[in-house]
C-alpha cells in the first residue's frame, strides 16, 4: 500500500514528518491509522516508525501487502502490520528504546518492504545512550542523561541490560 501526504499538519494540529508528494510505503494499520517512516532528515526523530491519520493522504496504491495479519478492535478499529508486528506492544517496546525490538524491526523492514529499507538503509539516526537507572515516583517519568530523554514505563527499565551501574538503551539525537 503506497500513499501520498496532501497536508503537513493532521486534524489535532500535530505536524507530520513527511514531504508533500513523495511516496510512502504504509508498513501497517493501527487503530485505522497509517504506520510510515518519517522521512530521514526529519527532527528530532528521522527514520521513525509513526502513526498518521489517513486523512493526511491521498492513497496511490491501495493494495495491501498479502503478509500482513489483520485484527478488528473492540469498536471495529483495523490493526494490519506483519505477524511479527502484530503483538500487543511492539511499538510501545520500540519507542521506549529496547534494542531487541528495534533490531527485530529493521531486519524484519528488510525482508518485508525491500523497497523502503533501499532508499532508507544507513540513514537511520540511532544512538547509543547511558541512562542512570533511576526510578521515578510515577510511570512514564523521562529519565535523562547527557545526550537525550526516554521516556520508560518502571516495568520495562529491567528489561534494558545494566552494566556497571548505567542501564543502556537507544534514543533518537535531535
Amino acid at each position: 500500500m503506497k500513499i501520498s501526504p496532501i497536508k503537513l499538519k493532521d486534524s489535532e494540529g500535530y505536524s507530520l514528518s513527511l514531504t508533500i508528494d513523495q511516496i510512502y510505503e504504509v508498513l501497517g494499520i493501527e487503530a485505522d491509522k497509517y504506520r510510515v517512516l518519517t522521512d530521514p532528515e526529519s527532527k528530532p526523530y528521522g527514520n521513525d516508525p509513526v502513526l498518521y491519520d489517513p486523512d493526511c493522504f491521498r492513497i496511490i496504491d491501495p493494495q495491501e501487502p498479502d503478509f500482513w495479519t489483520c485484527q478488528y478492535g473492540e469498536e471495529g478499529e483495523r490493526y494490519c502490520y506483519p505477524p511479527e508486528w502484530n503483538e500487543v506492544g511492539f511499538f510501545e517496546y520500540y519507542h521506549d528504546g529496547i534494542s531487541e525490538v528495534r533490531e527485530k524491526f529493521w531486519n524484519l523492514l528488510k525482508s518485508y518492504y525491500p523497497e523502503t529499507w533501499n532508499e532508507r538503509k544507513g540513514t537511520a539516526n540511532i544512538y547509543m545512550a547511558s541512562i542512570w537507572p533511576r526510578k521515578s515516583r510515577e510511570n512514564n517519568t523521562p529519565l535523562e542523561s547527557d545526550s537525550c530523554s526516554l521516556f520508560f514505563r518502571s516495568s520495562l527499565t529491567d528489561a534494558i541490560p545494566k552494566q556497571r551501574g548505567r542501564r543502556f538503551g537507544f534514543c533518537f539525537l535531535p
